[in-house]
């Protein structure tokens, strides 16, 4: 992993968080998780700060 963008947003009927996950030598990763807290998100930022980017 060499970085790591998030992007959230919120409106009175849909949130929705999205993270990428940028790769030397590949393209990006990007998931998207609707809610106002899902676990994916989580579960990702707490595994890009244990690994930290290269």
């Amino acid at each position: 992993m060499t970085g790591l963008r998030r992007t959230s947003s919120a409106s009175l009927l849909m949130a929705f968080h999205r993270v990428e996950v940028e790769r030397r030598g590949a393209p990006p990763l990007t998931f998207t998780a609707l809610g106002l807290e899902p676990a994916l998100i989580g579960v990702l930022l707490r595994l890009a700060a244990r690994n930290g980017p290269e």
